[in-house]
């Protein structure tokens, strides 16, 4: 018999996990319990220091399995730009998307994990790279015709001039205009 998953996080672990996420001590157990399950052995010898593979994190979690945008995901949310996450960046993308944390905070997010070329704008074609993630299936790169004139439709609706870019400031604006942001960019793990 190995040792319980839990018995691997001390109260200290766990309250400064709470601090600085939007969760409960409930949860943040939760989640490690749902980190161990991926690789129970590697956690076991390095709870804090063990970095899994996005790709086994996502495919064992039905939240993110068919996510479009899991590359994305682990980019903005490896800390080391590794492709792989460690507890806290585990718990960092499952606190961005809880029920719990801002739309702003989730927004922010959203906006890095929409910004491809990471320039710090969204431009017509970090968008038109969007609507291809929403409308493209990965076997078969067809583009929708209409890709570019809906491109130009946001970039007008969100009242960009010039440069035909959204910044970080600017997305937040837009996203507080949309009734069902809130609502449905989460993530419940």
């Amino acid at each position: 018999m190995g040792a319980k998953p839990t018995t691997l996080l001390s109260l200290e672990d766990i309250d400064e996990c709470c601090e600085l996420t939007y969760f409960s001590r409930r949860d943040i157990i939760r989640l490690f319990d749902r980190f161990y399950r991926i690789n129970p052995n590697a956690v076991k010898a390095n709870p804090f220091g063990v970095r899994l593979p996005a790709a086994d994190i996502f495919a064992s979690i039905e939240e993110l399995k068919c996510n479009p945008f899991r590359q994305r995901l682990a980019y903005v949310f490896s800390s080391k730009q590794d492709d792989c996450f460690s507890f806290d960046d585990f718990v960092d993308l499952a606190s961005a998307f809880c029920e719990k944390a801002p739309p702003s905070v989730r927004a922010s997010f959203a906006f890095r994990i929409y910004d491809f070329d990471n320039d710090g704008l969204l431009t017509a074609s970090d968008l038109g790279r969007l609507i291809d993630f929403l409308t493209c299936d990965s076997e078969n790169s067809t583009k929708l015709p209409e890709r570019d004139e809906v491109v130009g439709y946001i970039l007008e609706e969100a009242g960009v001039e010039g440069n035909r870019s959204i910044n970080e400031a600017e997305f937040q604006l837009v996203v507080k205009k949309l009734p069902d942001f809130a609502t449905s960019f989460k993530l419940i793990m």
